[in-house]
């Protein structure tokens, strides 16, 4: 738990054997943020290359694992549990 609120993370359910709509949510929610870290991270990491190196194609291959992160958050934030 000490992990995920040192990285902003929301903590994992309570009771992890229990299902439901409050616990899947809650998993939803954490996978969201770390979908979001995760894209935030690779933003930070381009913008800190050289512009030689944001030209390249490993920029190119990574912006397009960015945009996959991206969408697959806003695919997941569309889902109502």
């Amino acid at each position: 738990m000490a992990e995920l609120k040192a990285n902003g993370l929301p903590y994992a359910p309570g009771i992890p054997t229990m299902p439901g709509k409050a616990r899947w949510r809650a998993m939803a929610n954490q996978a969201l943020a770390l979908l979001w870290a995760a894209q935030g991270e690779i933003q930070s990491y381009m913008d800190d290359r050289s512009e030689a190196w944001q030209e390249s194609q490993k920029a190119e291959a990574l912006q397009e694992v960015k945009e996959a992160i991206l969408e697959a958050f806003f695919c997941a934030e569309a889902i109502d549990i």
